[in-house]
């Protein structure tokens, strides 16, 4: 079969919903139809260590996969609280960067032009996760660093374990690529920028229950620097040209060229899962699944 994988088709997303039954640490990311007759396809986040994931493709398809996250988040219960006043929308501003952690269980940074965006999308995550946290590109760096922070003070606490997915945080950063100062190693003499707080979250931010969910255009691989894309322990790839592929294929460790339109490979802990990630659902879809959870 080739095209993306249907979220909406038979309800099997409001199944799954019902059925959850995964264990209280695990937040349990639904991303697409198999190729056979098994069960959709998905990734466990769980306070361990590579559980990051990079997701790579266009902007549509990446937009499909960030639906489905939201939805699978929502299922959970992850981002479900409405916001407080202090905790307004950060897209025009990032002063408030010292607030409780407590109140940012999913914080959304999008890279992508405006006019490069799915408008509808968007505004139906905020239907769908009340609670999410939207900060610009402008103030990433604020934001990003305040998550490291947090990351740094679980590690020196010996006492700390993460009980519950109530305890998590999830960072997702749309486009990736257009940040700038990502093109050169944040390990090198004098590193500084994004790519410092970011690379100490990918290392040891899934440890303590920080995960970190990146979609990069498959063109712009290249303006992200090998330090930062080789510290994300999952990677869901769609098909390269051979032009791209060999950067591809060192960092999954395998070839692409086989994959068809709307098909990927999910490479998680060294398995390899080929699937149809889910498209993004028609305007409403979002929005109308919200209002059938608690």
């Amino acid at each position: 079969m080739t095209g993306p994988g249907d979220i909406t088709r038979d309800g099997i997303f409001e199944k799954l919903a019902r059925a959850q039954s995964t264990p209280a640490k695990t937040i349990r990311i639904w991303l697409g139809e198999p190729m056979g007759l098994s069960a959709p396809v998905c990734v466990d986040l769980t306070p361990s260590a590579d559980r990051t994931m990079s997701v790579i493709g266009d902007d549509a398809a990446n937009v499909g996969v960030l639906t489905s996250t939201a939805a699978a988040l929502a299922t959970l219960g992850v981002g479900r609280s409405t916001a407080s006043p202090d905790h307004a929308d950060h897209a025009d501003q990032g002063a408030q960067a010292g607030h409780a952690d407590h109140a940012d269980a999913i914080t959304l940074i999008d890279f992508t032009p405006v006019d490069h965006r799915y408008t509808a999308v968007h505004a139906e995550l905020g239907a769908v996760l009340p609670g999410l946290r939207r900060w610009s590109a402008t103030h990433c760096l604020e934001r990003i660093e305040s998550l490291a922070d947090l990351v740094r003070k679980r590690h020196a606490d010996d006492a700390y374990t993460m009980t519950s997915i109530a305890d998590c945080r999830v960072l997702i950063l749309n486009g990736l690529h257009r940040c700038r100062e990502l093109d050169s190693s944040p390990k090198g003499y004098g590193a500084a920028g994004v790519g410092v707080p970011l690379s100490h979250l990918l290392e040891q931010g899934s440890e303590v229950g920080v995960f970190v969910i990146a979609t990069i255009d498959r063109n712009g691989l290249r303006r992200v620097h090998r330090d930062i894309l080789n510290q994300f322990g999952i990677v869901l790839t769609r098909r390269y040209s051979d032009s791209f592929d060999d950067r591809v294929s060192a960092l999954i460790g395998r070839p692409t060229a086989r994959l068809r339109d709307g098909q990927a490979v999910l490479v998680d802990d060294g398995s390899q899962t080929r699937l149809r990630p889910y498209g993004i659902p028609p305007p409403g879809w979002l929005k109308a699944f919200g209002e059938t959870l608690p």
